[in-house]
């Protein structure tokens, strides 16, 4: 169980991070109170049933001692986290404020937070959805899902949606053009990733080198074989309702 958590975890300290980046506010390791945790929600302790046997405290302190030790070290004001288990929520809790200067608690249910890379979740989630219903093979040439998009290909060696998954496709990092500031500024996904895709410098497999615009293919990906908008994701993925 420890070792899901800690899956569990670092996707969540991932937007923690691109939270407290664009915090107004950063508060200073020091200035963390000893007690920043929560507490309008005394049930959930009580109700988060067993798990492997293990005692039910064990979610509780894992994360009490993980996230006070990490937001400190991170500068984090704040943080929530929920572990679901097929459709029953184990463990719900937030950390830190969600407003400083007023001394607002974060609340886990309401308090809202820059979803970030986070949505790499959905569309992992959406990929393999779709190969549960045999309509993506994860060892396939991507060229075979994009359409009129086709990828060139460092050496030949095709890139496939494991390596997209795995952030091994062999890209360049490029950064830069990732955001706009204005909606109206938003342009297709595809027409977007034929304007940026950056160029691949290494053959697929060989090295792990995160990629935003890896997810970004995927996205494209699971609109082509699926036929709805990746706007969708999110209603989708929990219904795995795609087609």
């Amino acid at each position: 169980m420890r070792n899901l958590i800690k899956t569990i975890t670092a996707v969540i300290i991932s937007s923690m991070l691109l939270t407290a980046i664009t915090h107004s506010q950063l508060v200073l390791a020091s200035s963390f109170p000893t007690q920043a945790k929560s507490t309008h929600l005394p049930t959930v302790h009580q109700s988060v049933p067993v798990i492997n046997n293990q005692n039910p405290d064990a979610l509780r302190d894992f994360f009490d001692a993980y996230f006070n030790e990490k937001m400190a070290e991170f500068l984090v004001p704040g943080a929530a986290v929920i572990v679901v288990q097929g459709s029953e929520i184990m463990f719900i809790e937030g950390y830190g404020y969600a407003d400083q200067d007023q001394q607002i608690l974060v609340d886990p249910h309401n308090t809202l937070f820059r979803v970030g890379s986070v949505s790499k979740t959905f569309t992992a989630t959406a990929i393999m959805q779709l190969v549960e219903d045999g309509m993506i093979d994860l060892n396939q040439n991507i060229n075979e899902y994009l359409n009129d998009l086709q990828i060139d290909q460092f050496d030949g060696s095709p890139i496939t949606s494991r390596h997209l998954l795995t952030h091994t496709a062999g890209f360049e990092i490029r950064e830069i053009g990732l955001t706009y500031t204005s909606p109206a500024d938003a342009i297709p996904l595809e027409e977007f990733i034929s304007k940026k895709l950056p160029t691949q410098v290494r053959p697929p497999g060989l090295i792990s080198s995160y990629s935003n615009f890896g997810y970004g293919l995927l996205g494209l990906i699971v609109e082509n074989v699926s036929g709805n908008p990746l706007r969708c994701m999110s209603t989708n993925t929990f219904t795995h309702h795609w087609v």
